[in-house]
């Protein structure tokens, strides 16, 4: 006995694979861009910033770029998720663990050695960080009707009908 699996929509597969992609590119530029700008800073300062924190510049540029780069492929992959208000927070989270679990790793070590504030720090800093995210992205998108409407969405009895005409 054979099961028959439905063929991949290529339109579909396209559509993924450049989402990643652009995802991807745009997550490094923006590591790049945090680097440089850190770098800029700490050349100003000459080396404290960064070495205030026990880490080089290198591995600091690593994880910036490296951590964009995931954070935008992991926006790639989810972004049907954020066509929601609540799923673009919830992608604007999952898009940011990366980011401060490998910026946790390189100040703190192993996360078997974190104590308490470590891990509050590399919980609490992506909701934040993430959920602001995720609700920038949403508001720059022209979503109607938007969560953040202080008028009730109403359904007349005309749209109503239009909507679910399957259902009599």
């Amino acid at each position: 006995m054979s099961v028959k699996l439905p063929k991949c929509d290529k339109d579909a597969q396209r559509l993924t694979w450049s989402r990643i992609r652009f995802g991807s590119l745009v997550g490094t530029v923006g590591g790049m861009f945090l680097t440089l700008l850190v770098g800029s800073w700490n050349a100003f300062q000459g080396g404290a910033p960064v070495a205030h924190y026990g880490i080089t510049f290198d591995t600091l540029a690593f994880i910036y770029i490296v951590g964009g780069a995931t954070a935008g492929t992991i926006v790639g992959i989810l972004r049907p998720i954020a066509q929601s208000y609540t799923g673009a927070i919830m992608v604007g989270i999952i898009a940011v663990i990366p980011c401060y679990f490998g910026a946790a790793i390189a100040m703190f070590g192993s996360p078997w050695r974190w104590d308490d504030a470590s891990w509050f720090a590399a919980i609490i800093c992506p909701i934040l960080v993430g959920s602001a995210l995720g609700d920038k992205w949403w508001m720059s998108q022209d979503h109607k009707p938007s969560m953040r409407t202080t008028k009730p969405y109403t359904l007349s009895a005309d749209t109503a009908q239009k909507k679910f005409r399957f259902w009599k």
